[in-house]
């Protein structure tokens, strides 16, 4: 069974974090001054407790006006206070 689960990110250029293998981005916001991720998952696969069926995803954040790498793909944009931050994902190798 699918569900929506939450990840919040860190206000940093660039990140790495384990998401369940084939989740889905469904929306990126703002949640209690926090970039939050939202995605589609196969629940079953939060409750393992080791790394079996996790993969590790690369976002990048980037404020209006700072260049952006080739090769990422386009998130959305998290207004907060007086910055618009713009979130990425990377395809990792």
């Amino acid at each position: 069974m699918k569900t929506m689960l939450k990840l919040t990110l860190d206000l940093t250029d660039e990140q790495v974090k384990q998401l369940p293998a084939g989740a889905v981005v469904r929306h990126v916001g703002e949640q209690r001054g926090n970039i939050t991720l939202w995605f589609e998952s196969d629940f079953d696969l939060m409750d393992r407790k080791d790394s079996e069926g996790l993969e590790s995803r690369r976002f990048l954040i980037r404020g209006t006006g700072h260049p952006i790498p080739d090769g990422v793909a386009y998130l959305g944009t998290v207004p907060m206070a007086s910055f618009v931050w713009h979130v990425f994902e990377q395809a990792t190798a």
